[in-house]
């Protein structure tokens, strides 16, 4: 059974990040300004924009959500992956995008979202390389070599609680490469279809529009 990974509420992940980027998690007027960007009150906007998302959408940001929250506050992850180093420009500028896609249109909500869900991801990759280079785990392949070999197994552990503990490494690393390659797959597919919509968008607001303009000028000639 796969288990949900949210498990806080969306208010409660916005006050984390706010509370990142240096702000006042505590009072619904906290704002971000990022010049470039865009300036709001996240408290308020961000669940705006999760509200005004399609209903698939938005358990996927929340996700994306807390996984950044993790990485910008330099809390361990609940997977046991590290934390990167505390980065509030980071959570300061997620947030102002954020407020951004809250206050344009509906494709602009779009592109905050798979910007949030990549920026999600890169930051999961982080951790995840951090830990592979940690100086007690490595690839689950040379773990399971070591361990049965009883060479280099960790005090008061026997060599086939070593080759145990390598062949579980190894399987948490191929589950975790299947989940890699179904992530890029889906958002590979997204970006298709957004870069499909963004076409659609272009020919119904401009081209279109103007070729019938061009041709009612030219019959009134």
């Amino acid at each position: 059974m796969v288990e949900d990974p949210i498990k806080e509420s969306l208010p409660t992940t916005v006050k984390r990040l706010v509370a990142a980027a240096g702000g006042d998690s505590s009072s619904p007027y906290s704002r971000v300004d990022v010049p470039g960007i865009a300036s709001g009150y996240p408290l308020r906007e961000v669940p705006q924009l999760h509200a005004q998302l399609r209903a698939w959408q938005r358990p996927i940001l929340h996700a994306a959500l807390m996984e950044i929250a993790q990485g910008t506050t330099g809390a361990p992850a609940a997977d046991g992956h590290p934390a990167i180093p505390s980065d509030p420009t980071t959570a300061e500028s997620m947030l102002a995008l954020l407020c951004r896609g809250a206050q344009q249109c509906h494709a602009r909500k779009v592109a905050v979202f798979m910007t949030v869900l990549e920026c999600a991801s890169n930051m999961r990759q982080d951790r995840m390389k951090m830990k592979s280079g940690a100086p007690s785990s490595g690839s689950g392949g040379p773990v399971v070599g070591r361990g049965s070999a009883g060479g280099t197994a960790g005090a008061g552990a026997g060599a086939g609680a070593s080759a145990g503990a390598g062949a579980a490494k190894g399987e948490e690393g191929g589950d975790m490469k299947a989940v890699t390659r179904a992530r890029t797959t889906v958002v590979d597919f997204l970006l298709g279809k957004m870069d499909e919509w963004k076409e659609k968008a272009m020919a119904a607001t401009f081209s279109e529009p103007s070729k019938a303009y061009y041709r009612a000028a030219r019959d009134g000639e």
